[in-house]
């Protein structure tokens, strides 16, 4: 009668009392599964499972919630008996437990044991699963949707075998079940369960990029996307649906890490993902989001900034010059907002007065913290479409430089509000406050700067002697090692082309004292380094150049900058040594005087001196018998002496031994 559609012999069967007895059995079901067990071995519970895939214009004639109610509960009982029986066995060779010990990674799920085969024989049709996943898609109750999502994610978590059925069938496609969720996902009733199948969906596989394209051409991509930026559906169903974009964007777009560029396969899914829509509705959310936005949008923002990120990987300006013109722009202006936002904060944190408290300061910090979060979102953004191509650099420098000249930082003619400018900005005023950002900017720059021809027009943009001030600055006080070292070696990119021009528009005397005066006990190795190799080049171009700044050449041309650029010949890099000794080799016998050269001892390997380990010292701090030390102290003549051993190496070798013996021959004969 049922399969008949036959209402009235449906009725005379009395359909609806038989389904309430099986749900009462179902549900008062015992610990070893006994009554799901014998409805199984009946044929009752196929049947269960084929009417709930029966289409809904069914339902004036089937009790169909009530049925899909017996069909949930029976797959968390059979669920809950598989977990029973693993948990059993566990740490037995059947249970796929393993022994290990404190500290190392935790077993994989358990496999199903001999003693559960005639359940797996149940859940390897995907009877019992497809009836709990069609519900969840279409069901008409939510309690039904929910029970069916709640059941899934137990499944998942039992067995890794389970893991594999639920993923074999989730993306079969004679299941049909990626349609279910494309159309789950367009009714606002059934969304949010929809949405959370995808997150455990995710979540529980090792999702692949394949089925990232088959989601795409089913359509869900784009309507996740919908859900996550346009529908104003509850915030957990944004929140979740961003996530698994995110997930799927990184799947797709970072497969093993950076994929090669020229990689046609990967192109191809780059495509696909941003033909959904995606990045489109990203930087559509960004742009019309309320400038007076709750903390709870500020942080779902920094998650759709996050989503950005790997939408905009291999995004040219070359290839696609509108989508990069507009991407741009709405990444800079967002920036340049919560910059804005930001100071002001800052400005109250720092002048809170007397009636300031660690309780009003708390609180502050915690308004600060969404703005920061989405700020350091779209710098990681535009760090990396800096780095991406010399076209983007050039493109986003020309941009910055026309701002500049039109004193305007109006983004409505695709005028970018000064890239250069808003990083060496927000370098300025948050370099103590907050480092991550800083670093990102002066990342950035140094992206901007790589190539000389355009050293000059970041420069322009800043104007003359700023950018070397601040960078000088950092590097000399920053509290974080990291931003230290990347403002350093960002001098020294810019000096390093010892060019007049570049390094008269580059710093004065006061950036130049800066660095000189550096204190070293604060001091981290890779800021030390990279602060000694601009000053080393830095007077290599001072000394060279007739026109150069008399104030400047004083202060490069004093014992504390000797002091710092010999720290480069403690190396054993022939690139650091030519560096130093090209400025040294400047300098008067007068100004090692003054610096103590005399009696100053250089800390170097034992392999780096003359003759191997000729000069070293016993060290007889271990028990049992001497021990070469780490470094060894010797003068600056005698490490002179043994880099001019070194000539026959290399051709780098031998210009430094040139170089070094000549210096050497100097300071002795003075």
């Amino acid at each position: 009668g049922i399969e008949a559609a036959d209402a009235p012999a449906a009725a005379a069967l009395g359909l609806e009392d038989w389904v309430a007895l099986f749900a009462n059995l179902v549900v008062g079901d015992d610990a070893e599964c006994s009554a799901c067990r014998a409805l199984h071995a009946d044929g009752a519970l196929e049947l269960f499972f084929r009417l709930c895939e029966a289409s809904t214009e069914r339902e004036a004639l089937l009790p169909l919630g009530k049925l899909q109610m017996v069909c949930m509960i029976a797959l968390g009982n059979f669920s809950r008996q598989l977990g029973t029986i693993s948990s059993d066995d566990e740490g037995s060779p059947a249970s796929g437990a393993s022994a290990t010990g404190a500290g190392q990674a935790e077993p994989a799920l358990p496999s199903l044991t001999e003693g559960e085969q005639e359940l797996e024989a149940v859940i390897a049709a995907a009877t019992l699963l497809r009836a709990c996943l069609v519900p969840l898609c279409q069901a008409s109750h939510r309690s039904v949707r929910e029970n069916a999502l709640r059941n899934i994610e137990e499944f998942c978590s039992r067995s890794a075998v389970l893991k594999d059925l639920f993923s074999d069938l989730f993306s079969e496609p004679a299941a049909a079940i990626l349609p279910r969720v494309a159309e789950a996902l367009e009714d606002p009733a059934r969304r949010p369960q929809a949405v959370s199948l995808l997150r455990v969906y995710c979540d529980n596989l090792a999702i692949s990029a394949r089925e990232v394209e088959r989601l795409i051409g089913f359509g869900i991509v784009a309507n996740l996307s919908s859900v996550a930026l346009v529908k104003q559906d509850s915030p957990e169903s944004q929140d979740t649906a961003l996530a698994v974009l995110t997930d799927m964007a990184k799947v797709v777009l970072t497969p093993q890490g950076a994929p090669a560029l020229e990689d046609a396969d990967f192109m191809r899914r780059t495509e696909l993902l941003r033909s959904s829509g995606a990045l489109d509705l990203c930087m559509e959310w960004l742009t019309a989001r309320d400038a007076e936005a709750g903390e709870g949008d500020l942080e779902r923002c920094a998650s759709v900034a996050q989503l950005l990120s790997y939408l905009a990987i291999n995004v040219s300006v070359a290839d696609e010059p509108s989508a990069f013109e507009k991407l741009a722009a709405v990444l800079l202006t967002t920036v340049a907002n919560e910059s804005a936002e930001i100071n002001l904060l800052i400005a109250e944190l720092r002048t809170g007065g007397p009636t300031a408290t660690p309780e009003l300061d708390a609180e502050r910090r915690a308004k600060i913290l969404p703005h920061a979060r989405l700020r350091l979102g779209l710098l990681g953004t535009l760090n990396s479409l800096a780095a991406s191509s010399r076209s983007n650099c050039a493109y986003l420098l020309d941009k910055s430089a026309q701002t500049q000249e039109e004193g305007s930082f109006d983004t409505s003619e695709g005028n970018f509000g000064g890239l250069v400018s808003q990083c060496v900005d927000l370098v300025d005023k948050s370099f103590d406050f907050d480092v991550e950002a800083c670093r990102y900017a002066i990342n950035i720059l140094r992206n901007l700067s790589l190539d000389p021809d355009h050293q000059l027009m970041v420069l322009a943009c800043t104007g003359r002697h700023r950018f070397g001030r601040l960078m000088s600055k950092v590097a000399s006080t920053s509290r974080d090692p990291n931003s230290a070292g990347l403002a350093a070696a960002l001098l020294r990119i810019y000096a390093s082309s010892r060019r007049h021009e570049t390094l008269v528009n580059l710093v004065d005397a006061d950036a130049a004292r800066a660095l000189v005066g550096v204190e070293l006990q604060h001091l981290g190795p890779f800021a030390h380094v990279e602060i000694a190799r601009a000053l080393s080049h830095m007077l290599a171009t001072v000394g060279e150049s007739a026109e150069a700044d008399p104030e400047l050449r004083r202060v490069l041309m004093t014992s504390q900058a000797i002091l710092l650029i010999l720290f480069l010949l403690q190396s054993e890099q022939p690139v650091l040594h030519a560096e130093a000794l090209d400025a040294l080799l400047l300098c008067s016998t007068e100004l090692f005087d003054l610096a103590g050269v005399a009696t100053l001892k250089l800390q170097v390997a034992p392999s780096s001196t003359a003759g191997g380990s000729s000069a070293v010292a016993t060290n007889t701090s271990q028990p049992g018998g001497s021990q070469q030390p780490k470094t060894i102290g010797q003068t600056l003549v005698q490490r002179l002496e043994a880099l001019a051993t070194k000539g026959g190496e290399s051709d780098a070798h031998a210009n430094v031994a040139t170089q070094a013996a000549e210096l050497a021959a100097r300071l002795k004969q003075a």
